[in-house]
């Protein structure tokens, strides 16, 4: 997922042991909420409420299947 810049650019919506992990990750840069991102750890919420209308590169993960709803 790294490309040429030589870092991810991630959004995590939840202050839990998933966003420690993912500030110590050497090479990942954490976004503000309206920033660019590579990588977004959210919660289902988020997810239902943006995926279907947002704009999302093709590079972009996201931690939840498309249809995956808790």
């Amino acid at each position: 997922m790294q490309d040429a810049r030589g870092y991810v650019r991630y959004r995590c919506g939840l202050t839990n042991t998933i966003q420690d992990v993912l500030r110590q990750r050497p090479g990942w840069v954490e976004v503000k909420d309206d920033g660019e991102w590579d990588f977004n750890w959210c919660d289902v919420g988020w997810l239902r409420e943006n995926f279907d209308h947002s704009y999302m590169e093709e590079h972009v993960r996201i931690c939840h299947f498309r249809n995956h709803y808790e």
